[in-house]
C-alpha cells in the first residue's frame, strides 16, 4: 500500500459524507445501520470494489466540510492517504462593491464536484414500481412492484436471461419470462445459435464474473443501492475496454438495477446509451438493439407516469 502511486488513476470512487451519518458513494445513497460509522460502511464499500478488480482503488472522500481526502483502499480494507487533503476554496471576496444583478439574472447555482452537496440541490430519485427482467443470470430483483392506481405503460421486451420471480398482481405491467434455453447465457449467448462468432457477444472475464457474485449478493441481502454501485463500476470498466458487447451488456445490467433502485429515469437514460453504442452494420439482427430501445422507450414512459401519481 505504501506505493500508492502505482495503483491506476481509474476508477476512482467518490464517497460524500453528510451531516446526520449520512454517506453517498458515486452519488448513490447507501443505508449506514445504527451505531455504525459511515466512514467504515463507505470504505468497505471501497474495498469490496477493490475485490471485485482485484487491486486497490483510488477514493476521493469528502467530508461534511467540504475537505475532500484523496486515499487509497485494497480488498483488505486496508487504508492510506495518498496526497494532502484539498479544503473548501473560501468564497471570493471583491473591493466592496456589488454588481446590481437580480435574482433572475444570477445564473444556476451549480454544487462543484468533487464538493458535498448542499441540502436539497440533489434532486429524490423517481421511483419505478414495476421491473424488468435482469441482464445476467442468477440476479434476484429482491423487491415486489407497488401498484399504481393508473394503468401502467406497455411492459419491456423480455430479457433472454433468467429473470427475477414474476410480480404478483400486475401480470400485465410484467415482461413475460423468457424462455428456459437461454438460463445459463451470460449477455445474449443464448439468442442465435448461427452468430454466435459476432464481436457483440461477450464471455465476460473472471473480474466481471466476481461481480456479478457481488451483485447477487448485494440483491439477495437486500441492498439494491450497493448492487447499482458495483454495476457502475463494471459499466465504466467495459467501456474502457473498448468491448462493444461487454460495454453493451453492462450497461443493461446498470439500467436494470437503476429500476430497482427506484430510478427509472437514469434506467431510461442507460438504455439509450447502450443503443447507441450498437453499429448497425455489424449488430446481430436477431433483435438486442431493438429491445433496448423498447426498454428506454418503457421506463421513460413509467418515469413519468410516476410524476404523475405522485402529483
Amino acid at each position: 500500500m505504501s506505493e500508492y502511486a502505482a495503483v491506476p488513476a481509474w476508477p476512482v470512487i467518490l464517497i460524500e459524507l453528510g451531516p446526520n451519518d449520512t454517506v453517498e458513494i458515486g452519488g448513490v445513497p447507501v443505508p449506514v445501520d445504527p451505531g455504525r460509522n459511515p466512514r467504515d460502511v463507505a470504505l468497505a464499500v471501497a474495498a469490496e470494489t477493490a475485490g471485485v478488480l482485484g487491486r486497490a482503488v483510488r477514493v476521493q472522500a469528502v467530508e461534511p466540510d467540504g475537505t475532500t481526502f484523496p486515499l487509497i483502499v485494497d480488498s483488505e480494507g486496508n487504508v492510506v492517504q495518498a496526497g494532502d487533503p484539498t479544503p473548501v476554496k473560501p468564497a471570493r471576496r471583491g473591493l466592496g462593491l456589488r454588481r446590481g444583478r437580480t435574482g433572475a439574472a444570477a445564473g444556476p447555482n451549480h454544487p462543484r464536484a468533487g464538493a458535498a452537496s448542499a441540502p436539497g440541490i440533489r434532486p429524490t430519485p423517481p421511483r419505478a414500481p414495476e421491473h424488468e427482467p435482469p441482464a445476467f443470470p442468477g440476479l434476484s430483483g429482491g423487491a415486489e412492484p407497488l401498484r399504481s392506481p393508473v394503468d401502467p405503460p406497455p411492459a419491456p421486451t423480455p430479457a433472454v436471461f433468467t429473470p427475477p420471480p414474476a410480480p404478483v398482481g400486475d401480470a400485465d405491467a410484467s415482461p413475460v419470462p423468457p424462455t428456459k434455453d437461454a438460463e445459463d447465457a451470460w449477455p445474449y449467448e443464448g439468442v442465435r445459435r448461427d452468430v454466435v462468432e459476432s464481436s457483440y457477444m461477450p464471455t465476460p472475464t473472471p473480474e466481471q464474473q466476481r461481480a456479478l457474485g457481488v451483485i447477487a449478493r448485494a440483491l439477495d441481502q437486500g441492498e439494491p443501492d450497493r448492487a447499482l454501485i458495483v454495476a457502475k463500476t463494471m459499466a465504466r470498466a467495459a467501456s474502457a475496454s473498448g468491448d462493444i458487447g461487454a460495454a453493451v451488456a453492462t450497461r443493461e445490467l446498470y439500467a436494470y438495477l437503476a429500476l430497482l433502485a427506484d430510478r427509472a429515469d437514469l434506467a431510461a437514460r442507460l438504455y439509450d446509451e447502450a443503443v447507441a453504442l450498437f453499429d448497425p452494420g455489424l449488430v446481430d439482427p436477431s433483435g438486442w438493439r431493438d429491445r433496448l430501445a423498447e426498454n428506454a422507450r418503457w421506463c421513460r414512459s413509467r418515469a413519468a407516469l410516476d410524476r404523475v401519481t405522485r402529483a
